[in-house]
């Protein structure tokens, strides 16, 4: 590159965000006659048994040595730091939420340490190493569902959770090996959205619906009874064996007795933890594209929002400290969640009285799980495979569904939550080790690469691992906090998802209808019916997520891809449907962000993955077109 081209190059001293350099680093692999890149398209069919799963392994063990060089990089060890927060912030979350709606069977513990196995595994194994693995909505939906399930029918949850692992594991290698994995390419918007939508309003209802509790527990009253022998032995008479709580939680009998009687401003005090913690992320995450002060500050506030609102929280609550709030509960050192019930590793038999039908029974339930990893995994790939990211050293689709059906394997065994590569953690992952250059003055930065590498997820995990043992610490953090990231997750995970954009429409004159192909190219009438359809499919989802079915909700979800393929084309054009959820949406979603001169976030690239759902139908129709010109020609 000659010197006034090297004089046009600007270098962002961001390390969190894509890094804009003077030239393409060598990290950065080359296209060359030697790549070694898979010149094949993984989502065909080879027609060979476990064509695929040796196919992803052969071609990543020839990389493996880049792999490991290619991390020893400042940007691998800043975007690490950056990952290692979020996936401890979401880690904290969900365990504790796990711990409240379990009671305490699966926590903070047990999630923080799989978390960190699970990452181990993928990091060093995965054929697309930067996945970053952890406990999701959609499987926690699952987990709940089938703890009330087992709860319900007198089952031990442990032994049934270790052979739906068992039988999810011969899943994904019956898949590895007959190449199943091509189904992907039916993936598309109008499932995702649906999909997404459904957890969107979960997180949500479930974050005030937690925090409706702690009002009903300790109510708004003119006066409160103040502890004293008579209502701590009245406490204690209501059946509750507090002295154990007290054996492993070292609180003290009188914290345990404020549980029971309502204390004075909890509620309040609950209330505004939950909406503060909310409104810091959420403003932090608004100020990351704001034009206030320089990128840098900007982008790191943004980026480092949640724990920021987490840390600043716990300080309020530690201010507050006369005012009773519930907190996270963790044993000291390496302890499960609640000893006194379980140890770390699960019988699979249980405790005696673990039928056997029930190990056959586990069977049909893990393919329900596994619908739901297959449908977070495979995005995560389709989205990381987009040809703009410019990845060189190809994907895993094959290899690494097996992977992450085997990890939950290991859930199983340690007794702790269902976990999947999750899609925000992955998109927020490559974000930060993303590669960009301006090419002059004035100019975007274009995408060079990505470093694609394996230290910055084992970095991530080994982390996540040692936050084990900041019990004390976690045990400082409020449960409200919990609901206020529950609130937040759900309301950011909306972004992007252009099913909620056109609920909004339907409620919009058409003057104000905006300049997108999803309503440019097609009549308001139709675009309204899709919407609809999706509405009604999703309150279907709902209904039985609400009902005791629950536990059949991915069964439900796996229908709405035959819906898709076989119904929806009768009712709509292909270029209707292209504009909705094709090639069209990603235009949409693009030139809309553009327009406000920005990118897509996180949040909003995770809805953002293109889809071959129509592909077959748009070839039929091109070899028609091209047939029909030719015949014209042909006419003298």
């Amino acid at each position: 590159m000659d010197k006034d081209k090297m004089d046009h190059l600007q270098v962002n001293d961001g390390n969190l965000q894509p890094l804009i350099v003077k030239q393409q680093p060598p990290l950065v692999r080359q296209e060359s006659e030697t790549d070694l890149t898979p010149k094949r398209d993984p989502l065909t069919r080879q027609g060979k048994l476990f064509a695929g799963l040796i196919d992803d392994f052969k071609i990543r063990l020839s990389q493996y040595p880049s792999d490991l060089k290619d991390g020893i990089n400042g940007q691998v060890a800043a975007g690490a730091i950056f990952i290692y927060f979020a996936s401890l912030s979401a880690s904290i979350t969900f365990g504790g939420l796990y711990g409240d709606a379990t009671d305490k069977w699966i926590g903070v513990g047990e999630t923080l340490l799989l978390t960190a196995v699970n990452g181990i595994i993928m990091a060093l194994f995965a054929s697309q190493p930067l996945l970053i693995v952890g406990a999701t909505g959609p499987l926690m939906i699952f987990d709940l569902a089938l703890y009330n399930f087992c709860k319900s029918n007198d089952i031990e949850l442990l032994p049934m959770r270790f052979w739906i692992g068992f039988w999810m594991t011969v899943t994904g290698l019956i898949f590895g090996a007959f190449e199943l994995v091509s189904v992907v390419k039916k993936f598309s918007r109008f499932t995702e959205e649906i999909f997404s939508t459904l957890v969107c309003i979960i997180f949500i209802y479930e974050a005030f619906n937690k925090l409706s509790q702690i009002f009903v527990r300790h109510p708004l009253l003119e006066y409160y009874a103040i502890p004293t022998e008579k209502n701590i032995t009245e406490a204690l008479s209501l059946g509750n064996n507090l002295t154990d709580i007290d054996d492993f939680t070292n609180k003290t009998l009188e914290v345990d007795v404020a549980k029971e009687i309502p204390q004075p401003n909890t509620s309040l005090i609950s209330l505004i933890i939950m909406i503060g913690t909310f409104l810091i992320a959420t403003k932090l995450k608004e100020f990351r594209n704001s034009r206030y002060f320089g990128r840098l500050l900007r982008r790191m506030l943004g980026d480092f929002g949640v724990p920021l609102s987490i840390v600043l929280m716990v300080g309020l609550d530690v201010l507050l400290s006369e005012t009773y709030t519930d907190k996270l509960t963790m044993p000291d050192g390496l302890s499960p969640s609640n000893p006194n019930v379980r140890g770390w590793l699960v019988n699979p038999f249980g405790s005696g009285g673990f039928p056997i039908w029930c190990i056959f029974a586990a069977a049909p339930a893990s393919l329900l799980l596994f619908v739901l990893v297959f449908l977070e995994e495979n995005i995560c790939h389709l989205i990381l495979g987009k040809p703009e990211r410019k990845m060189k050293k190809g994907t895993g689709f094959h290899s690494d569904l097996f992977l992450s059906c085997f990890i939950n394997l290991i859930s199983g065994i340690f007794g702790a939550p269902f976990m999947t590569p999750a899609v925000v953690r992955t998109v927020s992952h490559t974000s930060a080790l993303t590669v960009v250059a301006s090419p002059g003055p004035g100019l975007p930065p274009k995408t060079v690469g990505v470093l694609e590498q394996r230290l910055s997820a084992l970095l991530v995990a080994i982390m996540v691992g040692l936050s084990v043992l900041m019990a004390p610490v976690l045990n400082l953090v409020p449960k409200p906090v919990l609901f206020g990231i529950f609130l937040y997750m759900g309301v950011s995970s909306t972004a992007g998802i252009q099913f909620l954009e056109r609920i909004f429409i339907m409620l919009m004159p058409v003057k104000y209808h905006p300049d997108v192909p999803y309503v440019t190219e097609m009549r308001t009438l139709k675009m309204h019916l899709y919407t609809v359809i999706q509405l009604i499919l999703l309150i279907v989802l709902w209904v039985v997520k609400q009902s005791p079915a629950a536990l059949c909700f991915p069964f439900i979800l796996l229908m709405l891809i035959p819906i898709r393929m076989y119904i929806m084309p009768r009712i709509f054009d292909l270029d209707e449907l292209d504009a909705l959820d094709g090639s069209g949406a990603h235009v949409s979603a693009v030139a809309a962000k553009e327009e406000q001169g920005d990118n897509l976030d996180f949040y909003e690239e995770a809805h953002d993955f293109p889809t071959h759902v129509d592909d077959e139908a748009k070839e039929i129709r091109r070899k028609s077109i091209i047939s029909m010109a030719e015949n014209f020609k042909a006419v003298p």
